[in-house]
């Protein structure tokens, strides 16, 4: 069965709503000069951007100038995954995070003629007013820049298109390092961007969730002792291997064949040394003919897909070690509801029992999420 990524999640949702008007309007009501805002005159507020005060492409505005907006309102590096408070980013830091010094902002000013103050709220749009930027962004690659340079026209449609893709679907935005921030601890996570059904090169919440719990819930009660050997099984961009390994536990994180180089190269950029070998699930005897059971496996948001239930109901059976426990953390996303049923009655049919089920309140890169949170052990009655 192919995998659909775009059904992995659930679109935000929540999204401010501002009573329509039209960004011709907006631009006459900037052209008749009187509306020209100034530090002096104007509260915070009034300051704070949004899509309608965006320069047109009716107004030709030079690639030069595209660019360096498009460079504002483009998403800045990932951390963890709650969605930003909106603030106004201090020049310094903006300019940093955006790659961008105060000649360009200059430039944009030049154009805009609004205050660097105002400037500097740009990247705060694509939180405040998603959906109107969508609106604004579209405007702007349905215009044909005949003004420009075809090498110039197309770099400012693929500059456009790759935020649109950013914004309406994160998980296909391309490569990116996301930065995890954990209780006395921050990991780096290398993503090439997924394609075709490779999720395994991106991160996801469920995993996010497990780290932290690993950090705060002195895991020894429900983790073997560091001396165990625990293997995490779908380990994906490694986040939660990385965090083990750091937490002084043995661990073999273990991915398909082409998730493998990504990994390796996470466990390597966070300077961990950890076991790496592929395990595929429909082929688990490959893996245990050479590494052989184990004392303790994680999952992070295992399932996707009608088989995959079945495939981790043979997969745990074979390289479980007796008396080992499974530990499982995964999102509950509507659409998965039975795939979910469908993976805990398979984990009971092996002979084990919940010994915790809790359900987690927590984030994904579309917004908030709930995820179960279950560890299995042998039923002893």
């Amino acid at each position: 069965m192919s995998f659909d990524p775009l059904s992995f999640f659930d679109p935000a949702q929540n999204e401010i709503e501002r009573p329509q008007k039209s960004f011709q309007q907006s631009a006459e009501l900037k052209n008749d000069g009187k509306n020209e805002i100034t530090d002096e005159n104007v509260s915070d507020d009034e300051i704070l951007l949004q899509p309608l005060d965006l320069p047109l492409p009716q107004s030709k505005p030079s690639y030069e100038v595209l660019t360096i907006l498009l460079k504002l309102l483009a998403p800045d590096q990932p951390t963890n995954f709650a969605q930003p408070d909106v603030k106004v980013i201090k020049n310094h830091e903006l300019l940093e995070n955006k790659k961008l010094d105060m000649s360009q902002l200059e430039t944009l000013n030049n154009h805009m003629k609004r205050t660097v103050k105002a400037l500097l709220t740009i990247p705060n749009i694509s939180t405040s007013h998603s959906k109107d930027l969508t609106h604004y962004l579209t405007t702007l690659i349905s215009y044909p820049y005949s003004y420009m340079s075809e090498d110039e026209r197309n770099s400012i449609y693929d500059q456009i298109s790759k935020l649109m893709t950013s914004y309406s679907s994160p998980a296909l935005k391309g490569e990116v390092t996301r930065k995890i921030t954990l209780p006395d601890m921050e990991v780096l996570l290398y993503e090439p961007g997924m394609t075709g059904d490779n999720v395994g090169n991106v991160t996801w919440g469920a995993a996010g969730e497990l780290a932290k719990r690993l950090i705060q819930d002195h895991p020894a009660k429900w983790l073997n002792s560091p001396s165990g050997k625990i293997l995490e099984l779908g380990a994906g961009t490694g986040l939660v291997s990385i965090v083990l390994s750091r937490l002084g536990y043995e661990v073999c994180s273990t991915d398909l064949e082409e998730i493998i180089p990504n990994l390796t190269k996470n466990l390597e950029l966070n300077d961990v040394n950890c076991k790496v070998c592929e395990l595929d699930w429909k082929k688990p005897q490959e893996f245990t003919a050479k590494e052989g059971k184990w004392d303790c496996l994680l999952f992070a948001d295992p399932v996707y897909s009608l088989e995959h239930p079945k495939w981790v109901e043979g997969c745990v059976k074979e390289v479980r070690a007796e008396k080992a426990k499974v530990i499982v953390m995964l999102g509950m996303r509507d659409r998965f509801e039975d795939v979910r049923e469908d993976l805990w009655k398979r984990l009971r049919g092996l002979g084990m029992v919940e010994v915790l089920d809790e359900v987690v309140d927590g984030w994904d890169d579309y917004g908030k999420l709930r995820y179960q949170f279950k560890i299995f052990e042998d039923d002893e009655l």
